[in-house]
């Protein structure tokens, strides 16, 4: 049997998510192979920046009963980071669990040799130290435009534009150590950000199209996120903070402070800030990241590097199987329970930290304030 590594947020689970993993068991048994899938999902919040449509246990759930073996958690902060930083703790995790074989993620090159290539060149110092180069020489351009100026420097070649998924892809495999790839072709089609359309516009007809059954009963049973109260307090957490305290947030500084708490006097909701303080340097994922974090609290200057452990969302046995075989050889600890993370001094920080960030979410989506148990099946 071999191990399979996916890193998603599910955010909600559609049906590409099911094709994927479909996918991923019809190739290993095409080599005569059969596949234990772990998942490693974002918790509360996501990469984008904000709060996941459901809660994690619930995803978790949903990811369980359409093919996933083992459901892992990326905590905060690192599931609501930039590319890099998500790539780096998602991969920290993965490779400091052991028996993990491969890494499954989508593509819509599908092509592995050119993602590699691209990897190899922006994870160098040489790359590092040419970004800086033209960001000193055209400080008028976005960051995305600085990379290219140095990557064509260094290359001799232009940079791909790539796609969000392509991105990621790369920035996997920069932190990729023992593990192999396994690139599939993403198929257009099924997205999760039509997904979230959707449901902001309670169209469930649509919805149907796109994502499984578990997913709809699961959305038309959950009370809806309070997206009303979470602007308002937002927007009153940035009328209320000093711009220097806002700039002191990760992924923030004072001119994006400045540009939010501006945008924020002349906004009503988060959407209409972050459409006011996004520009050429500062995406619209930039933006929403910097303002989650200031609000939540989690400062630019965390000690936190990589994560050393996740939790345990859900499981079934072929997934406890492998969290036995793995259990005495794992640079990562599993927390199947609060008590767990309180006798390692090492975690005990960072889970603070993310399960306060948890209480936030359980909060403002009207849930129960008690941490589940995980899902074992």
């Amino acid at each position: 049997m071999k191990t399979v590594g996916i890193i998603c947020e599910y955010n909600p689970f559609h049906l590409g998510h099911s094709l994927q993993l479909r996918s991923v068991r019809q190739k290993l048994a095409e080599e005569g192979e059969e596949a234990c899938i772990v998942v490693l999902m974002s918790g509360s919040f996501v990469q984008r920046g904000g709060s996941a449509v459901l809660p994690k246990e619930t995803r978790a759930a949903i990811a369980l009963s359409e093919g996933a073996d083992l459901v892992l958690e990326l905590p905060f902060p690192w599931c609501m980071s930039g590319a890099d930083r998500f790539a780096a703790g998602a991969m920290a995790i993965l490779e400091g669990l052991g028996g993990i074989d491969y890494l499954a993620f989508g593509s819509e090159t599908g092509n592995v040799d050119e993602l590699a290539k691209i990897a190899r060149v922006i994870a160098s110092p040489e790359f590092d130290k040419a970004v800086g180069e033209a960001a000193e020489a055209r400080p008028d351009l976005s960051f995305a435009a600085q990379r290219e100026i140095a990557y064509l420097q260094l290359t001799g070649e232009p940079l791909s534009k790539l796609s969000p998924n392509d991105l990621l892809g790369v920035a996997y495999l920069s932190h990729i150590k023992t593990i192999t790839p396994i690139v599939l072709h993403r198929l257009p089609g099924y997205s999760a950000t039509k997904a979230r359309r959707a449901l902001q516009e309670r169209d469930f007809a649509v919805l149907q199209e796109l994502v499984p059954p578990a997913t709809i009963d699961a959305l038309s049973a959950s009370a809806e996120l309070s997206r009303d109260t979470f602007d308002r307090a937002l927007i009153a957490h940035l009328l209320l903070t000093p711009a220097d305290v806002i700039a002191s947030a990760a992924e923030c500084n004072r001119e994006l402070a400045s540009r939010l708490t501006d945008a924020a006097a002349r906004s009503r909701t988060v959407a209409e800030v972050v459409e006011k303080a996004t520009s050429k340097h500062y995406t619209a994922a930039r933006v929403r990241r910097a303002l989650w974090h200031s609000y939540l609290g989690t400062p630019a200057t965390t000690p936190m590097g990589l994560p050393h452990y996740t939790n345990l969302l859900a499981a079934n046995e072929r997934g406890r199987a492998f969290l036995r075989a793995v259990s005495k050889k794992s640079e990562i600890t599993v927390v199947t329970r609060p008590s767990n993370a309180a006798k390692d001094p090492q975690i005990v920080t960072e889970y603070a930290f993310s399960e306060t960030r948890d209480h936030v979410f359980r909060l403002f989506s009207g849930i129960s304030s008690e941490k589940k148990p995980p899902i074992l099946k």
